[in-house]
């Protein structure tokens, strides 16, 4: 009986904490798909996306065993404060913000206030549930004193690493394959979509929230790269 207890709050706690991370990715998906109408929010590859990343939440876990914990609130809060922004910037200017838009995030403190009053309803029930699941991960693991990811358990370490592999080529492999570019329906197909990834919206809706932050930034990394080459070149040739 009481290993059963035991296995019942380990499946507790590692669906608690996936729900809490994966809530605000759909939440997102969900509450803007009627309004830009390309890739369901119950598409497989966003969501598979959105799992691997979670995955190298708990390998972080794993390896700094001792801050698990604060690792797990302070990623968490981090991913909810930035649904928040994303979905502000959405309802009042249309669309998502990428890297670029950083730069000049200074300037969005004048407009703070006109900013949190387009917070609505949809926004808070879905930033409610994450941060409730968490309070809920979190005292089921005080009580029942489990530690499910221990401090450079190898095992666990290359289970984690299959599975984050395994969940991103699937995401690769859901979006299907791409057309040429000279095709006119190149911005409508999804893997296009993600390999150019140059309209935010779309971009969103092809990748889900996690994937979106990190591939936006190597996308621009990747174009500031290109482009000095480029101007490298023009300034041979010239």
């Amino acid at each position: 009986m009481e290993k059963q207890k035991k296995v019942l709050s380990i499946i507790i706690i590692i669906m608690g904490t996936l729900f809490s991370y994966l809530i605000l990715d759909i939440g997102m998906r969900y509450l803007i798909w009627k309004k830009i109408m390309f890739v369901s929010f119950t598409s497989i590859a966003p969501l598979s996306f959105s799992v691997s990343y979670i995955l190298l939440v708990f390998f972080l876990m794993t390896i700094f065993n001792k801050k698990q914990k604060l690792m797990y609130i302070i990623t968490l809060i981090f991913s909810n404060i930035y649904f928040l922004a994303q979905m502000i910037h959405f309802k009042i200017l249309g669309n998502f913000f990428g890297i670029v838009s950083l730069f000049t995030a200074g300037e969005a403190k004048d407009y703070l206030k006109y900013a949190m009053e387009n917070i609505d309803d949809n926004m808070i029930i879905v930033i409610l549930l994450s941060i409730i699941a968490m309070e809920f991960v979190l005292i089921i693991t005080k009580h029942s004193k489990i530690n499910i990811i221990k401090n450079n358990n190898k095992k666990i370490i290359v289970i984690i690493i299959f599975l984050f592999v395994f969940f991103r080529i699937v995401g690769i492999y859901k979006l299907g394959k791409p057309v040429d570019d000279d095709n006119w329906n190149t911005w409508d197909v999804p893997r296009n979509v993600y390999n150019e990834y140059n309209n935010n919206n779309r971009n969103l809706l092809v990748s889900g929230m996690y994937e979106y932050i990190f591939r936006d930034i190597y996308m621009y990394i990747k174009n500031k790269i290109n482009l000095n080459d480029k101007q490298k070149i023009e300034n041979i040739n010239e």
